[in-house]
């Protein structure tokens, strides 16, 4: 049998590459050098559904993946908003206990709240599981940069890499491995995935719907001297 490889449309997956049996189309991937590889392992003897077992069995792993860190995501939220009432909670019985301590005094109560900034830190600690050098590290990004009207995340990073800031805040900010259609590079000023996800969220940045996909992760803390 004739088998080759053919590029095919582009939609928002990717770009396709297709095997065919002379004019027959059998089977497409999104890399051309897995299709290469396929048709290799025909040409040898060996049939579709055995050679194509591990890219299903991969794809399936990716979409459970996904799933799972959509529950996580959703988990987090749910962590944010009972810290909220619990803070809401604490909040009221100390307005309450002030009250009575007011009229027995006979003068106003002095309340000492906890600073904003603490608590933050704290709720990044609780909740996203965080040490306290990386929350506290997020907590005086999100302050520094709030102001700055950025719309999409490539502009912190670019502001990040400008101002130098990776010395300021070198546990979670690094360089970011991406990959797009079998294709990897290395993206500086970016974040781990976790802190991506928080970062955008409080500036309410977009990453401009880029399909290009971070698959790894080095702090500029690890880097040490070769940034």
């Amino acid at each position: 049998m004739s088998y080759k490889v053919r590029k095919l449309e582009n939609d928002e997956q990717g770009t396709h590459y297709g095997i065919f049996i002379n004019e027959l189309l059998i089977h497409y991937v999104f890399n051309r050098t897995r299709a290469i590889e396929i048709v290799e392992e025909l040409e040898n003897g060996k049939i579709l559904i055995d050679v194509i077992t591990v890219d299903i069995i991969r794809e399936e792993q990716r979409k459970c993946q996904k799933l799972l860190d959509i529950e996580k995501a959703k988990a987090g939220e749910l962590a944010v908003k009972l810290f909220q009432v619990n803070r809401q909670l604490s909040q009221l019985k100390l307005s309450e206990e002030s009250k009575k301590l007011e009229s027995i005094v006979l003068k106003p109560a002095i309340t000492i709240m906890p600073k904003g900034t603490k608590d933050k830190t704290l709720l990044f600690m609780s909740v996203h599981h965080m040490n306290k050098t990386e929350a506290s590290e997020l907590v005086a990004l999100i302050q520094e940069v709030k102001s700055k009207g950025f719309k999409y995340s490539k502009e912190l990073s670019s502001y990040i890499m400008k101002n130098q800031l990776k010395r300021k805040y070198p546990h979670i900010s690094g360089v970011v491995k991406m990959e797009k259609s079998g294709e990897q590079w290395d993206f500086s000023g970016g974040f781990p995935k976790k802190i991506y996800g928080i970062v955008c969220k409080e500036l309410g940045l977009s990453d401009q719907g880029t399909t290009a996909k971070a698959v790894g992760f080095t702090s500029f803390k690890e880097m040490g001297g070769l940034f």
